[in-house]
């Protein structure tokens, strides 16, 4: 009972490590459960089949705004061993997935590209109830253009003309 105690306390204290260190900022989603395992990693796998392919592309671009916002969204998962039938196992199944990110944003064209990983594991309590962790672990990158920009400079007060140089 003493050594269940002392991983326990070891794992809590390594999960708030790695929590203290991390960081993200991920993109806003308007039908955010269209896309559950970028959202919730623990949802990786916890759907009624043997494995999923996600396809989302948005594209937004309202009156009076010069240039739009695009997203485009791919994800696979599955579950692993999902279907199992012989004692502790029929209760538990791993699931795994990949998803791929690219958003553009306005004038300036903020570019946000991620390809991560997703790993998840369910535990069945009943028929229809799971308890489920996940984790995805991703690789990102910004950019901006800022020849894009308009600039305060670029506007002459006196005439209302504007220099693009």
């Amino acid at each position: 009972m003493r050594r269940l105690i002392d991983i326990r306390g070891l794992a809590l204290v390594a999960l708030i490590i790695i929590t203290s260190i991390s960081f993200g900022q991920e993109v806003r989603w308007s039908q955010y459960y269209v896309v559950m395992p970028t959202i919730n990693p623990a949802a990786t796998g916890a759907f009624g089949g043997d494995y999923r392919i996600m396809g989302n592309y948005r594209m937004s671009n309202y009156s009076g705004a010069i240039s739009s916002f695009n997203t485009i969204y791919a994800s696979y998962d599955q579950g692993i061993n999902k279907h199992k039938d012989d004692g502790y196992a029929k209760n538990t199944f791993f699931s795994a997935g990949l998803s791929v990110l690219n958003d553009k944003a306005g004038e300036g064209s903020l570019a946000t590209t991620e390809i991560g990983g997703l790993l998840s594991f369910h535990l069945k309590m009943s028929e229809l109830n799971f308890v489920s962790i996940g984790v995805k672990l991703a690789y990102g990158s910004r950019s901006v253009d800022y020849t894009g920009f308009k600039w305060a400079t670029q506007f002459d007060g006196s005439d209302g003309t504007y220099d693009a140089t």
